[in-house]
């Protein structure tokens, strides 16, 4: 059975190539496009989302129903969301004046609407601002006050007993405001001097994780009246999510202020006793400038999804996954290509959510988009089984089952991970001619490829049982990887 593990997109910079030549790309994108269309692909849809202005993705939720609601700034329209089926059919679109322009963030609420927070301008200074949507994305009503508010909503979330919770920016200060569907205040707990970087909600329990080196996790019940805190042995913290099983909640940090190392997870159970450390998280590229966007945990094995922004001088900006074990040790990653025939897509992530069947959703931005301007995209990405590992493996089970190939493009050679002793590969360009073939001896293989013409190629694995085909780009280097 063919399976594509990597897609190609084509040079990004070639606005200058002649009639010809864009015929023959044309050709080759559409041979392309049919192979991963009958074949065994990991997407399972894009779509391009907003208007013909500037749009970019703020957030994106798994809605009731199981469909998911995607929220972003429209230039020019303000705010606009929508609402998308499993199958990425959207279900409805909405553009609002009234909401305030930009929102950082989106919730449902009890009775299938949806609640979004931001500021608004008063002439004299920012307040914080709530918007109530219903069903279908039509607005109900608002609420601006500074009172209770503050200076803006950073982000609002379901509370256990089906009211709402809301961080908010209080003139300077950190606060939480537990407040109805109504935006009737209940509770709130004010002077949150460090900056809040993640609330999780398990059970009837609020986790809450502070900028701050001593007492950074605070655990509070519902009526928003503390029960714990906790230092955690992270003194940069950045990231909060429950774990998937709902029983430890997840923190990712890093004990410098210089981004690159050392990042570090902490694992904490639901009292707040710390059970488990990692001091030497590899993802995502850290060394090479790129910053995590988001992460979430996938499966009861403890393995974790990151996505990232990769760039590439050539052509620009793309999203890049990392699947890892529980410590952030990177077990296989993938770069997210799209297609463009004459410029760049530079992208960026801005949420990851698992949907129900465990699929993966990422929104973002992309320069460029075909819609006009810069476009919102969503992409469904296929679930990836990451088998757990035997402590005595038997011999008749070494066949391989997911192979990996690196880099993708590659310059000059490529390396092939997790196949079998006596594995036949061969190499093919995209006119089936045949170039090399090897048989490997152990369970990695390199290939020299300075002889090779640049281009796309495809690298078929051969064992008793199995075959699995790759397809990768042999690129030229850019001038800064000349030195």
């Amino acid at each position: 059975m063919w399976e594509i593990v990597y897609l190609y997109k084509l040079n990004a910079y070639e606005k200058t190539v002649k009639k010809v030549m864009q015929l023959k790309n044309y050709i080759l994108a559409l041979v392309f496009f049919l192979m991963v269309t009958t074949i065994k692909g990991q997407f399972i849809w894009q779509i391009a989302l907003g208007t013909s202005n500037t749009d970019y993705s703020i957030d994106m939720i798994t809605t009731q129903d199981s469909n998911y609601l995607v929220v972003g700034a429209s230039g020019g329209l303000g705010l606009y969301l929508a609402k998308i089926d499993t199958g990425g059919n959207i279900l409805w679109e909405k553009w609002h004046n009234n909401a305030g322009g930009i929102v950082n963030t989106i919730c449902e609420t009890v009775d299938s609407g949806f609640v979004a927070g931001n500021r608004m301008y008063n002439g004299f200074g920012y307040e914080g601002f709530l918007v109530k949507f219903n069903a279908n994305g039509d607005t109900l009503f608002t609420l601006r006050d500074s009172a209770n508010l503050g200076s803006e909503v950073y982000k609002v979330w379901l509370a256990p007993d089906g009211n709402l919770l809301a961080s908010i920016d209080y003139h300077g200060v950190g606060a939480l405001v537990k407040i109805d569907n109504n935006f009737n205040v209940l509770a709130r707990i004010d002077n949150i001097t460090k900056a809040i970087k993640g609330v999780e909600i398990i059970n009837n329990t609020i986790y809450v994780l502070l900028n701050d080196s001593i007492n950074n996790l605070l655990m509070i019940d519902d009526n928003l009246a503390q029960i714990d805190t906790v230092t955690l042995p992270v003194l940069f913290p950045l990231h909060l999510l429950a774990n998937y099983n709902a029983d430890e909640v997840v923190i990712y940090g890093r004990d410098s202020s210089f981004w690159q190392n050392p990042h570090k997870m902490v694992y904490v159970d639901l009292l707040g006793n710390v059970t488990q450390v990692c001091d030497s998280v590899t993802v995502p590229d850290v060394f090479n400038g790129h910053i995590i966007d988001d992460f979430e945990p996938i499966d009861n094995q403890g393995h974790l999804l990151f996505v990232s922004q990769y760039y590439q001088q050539q052509w620009g900006s793309d999203v890049k996954l990392y699947w890892t074990d529980k410590c952030g040790q990177v077990i296989k990653d993938t770069i997210l290509y799209r297609w463009s025939f004459n410029t760049s897509l530079n992208e960026r992530a801005s949420k990851l959510i698992v949907d129900n069947e465990g699929n993966y959703l990422v929104t973002g931005y992309a320069q460029e988009g075909p819609l006009g301007g810069d476009d919102i995209f969503v992409f469904k990405y296929k679930k990836v089984v990451i088998p757990v590992e035997e402590e005595n493996p038997k011999e008749e089970e070494e066949e391989f089952l997911k192979p990996i190939l690196y880099p993708n493009p590659f310059i000059d050679g490529f390396v092939i991970k997790g196949i079998s002793a006596n594995t036949k590969i061969t190499v093919f360009d995209m006119s089936g001619r045949m170039v090399e073939q090897q048989a490997s001896t152990g369970t990695d293989f390199i290939f020299t490829t300075t002889h090779w013409a640049k281009g796309l190629y495809v690298i078929q694995l051969r064992s008793i049982t199995t075959i699995i085909n790759f397809c990768l780009l042999y690129t030229s280097p850019s001038p800064r990887d000349r030195g």
